[in-house]
């Protein structure tokens, strides 16, 4: 089974993509990193920005066959941010909700994916991290010990860490579901 991780932005958007193949004789998997990235939107304009990172991410979701679409959810965040940038990322966010529901309900059969999961930042970097503070470094040590391997991320203003964190919301998705596996066991 495929898990794609998406961690939207107003500038970029990271996503990775996961292997996770259950072993038959225990609650176990192994999870390997098949793809990672950063989506970096083109065009002049918010519609048509938004439009290009939704149409590479509809690429992604039909090459990748996804079961499931685990979406870091920023709109519990809009008190935070500046009115205009909460306003654009909640945009692209149910832009990209809408597309894996699209894809989810019309499509089901053909590109496979069964469910879409929105993770608040807060919940799944302490549930990859543990309690305390989760800064971006501890972040990617962790993500990095998980999957064996770092996460090459783009240079230069802006960049920030997307594919690492889009990897960690799939990652704590599956710390879930991995639980859950053993409690049916």
């Amino acid at each position: 089974m495929n898990v794609l991780g998406l961690d939207p932005g107003l500038h970029h958007t990271g996503y990775a993509v996961l292997r996770v193949r259950p072993h038959t004789s225990a609650p176990a998997c192994t999870i390997t990193l098949q793809d990672a990235g950063v989506i970096k939107p083109s065009g002049r304009g918010a519609l048509v920005r938004r439009l290009s990172v939704l149409r590479r991410a509809r690429e992604l979701v039909l090459t990748c066959l996804p079961a499931v679409i685990v979406l870091e959810d920023y709109h519990w965040q809009g008190a935070r941010r500046r009115a205009g940038n909460a306003t654009q990322l909640h945009r692209m966010v149910g832009m990209l909700e809408t597309l894996a529901l699209t894809t989810w309900t019309c499509g089901a059969t053909s590109s496979g994916v069964e469910q879409l999961v929105l993770l608040e930042p807060g919940v799944w970097m302490r549930q990859l991290c543990g309690p305390g503070p989760t800064p971006k470094p501890r972040v990617a040590a962790v993500v990095q010990l998980r999957l064996g391997t770092a996460i090459a991320e783009p240079r230069g203003r802006r960049s920030g860490n997307h594919a690492t964190d889009a990897a960690g919301v799939a990652l704590a998705w599956l710390d879930h579901w991995l639980l859950e596996r053993r409690i049916n066991a």
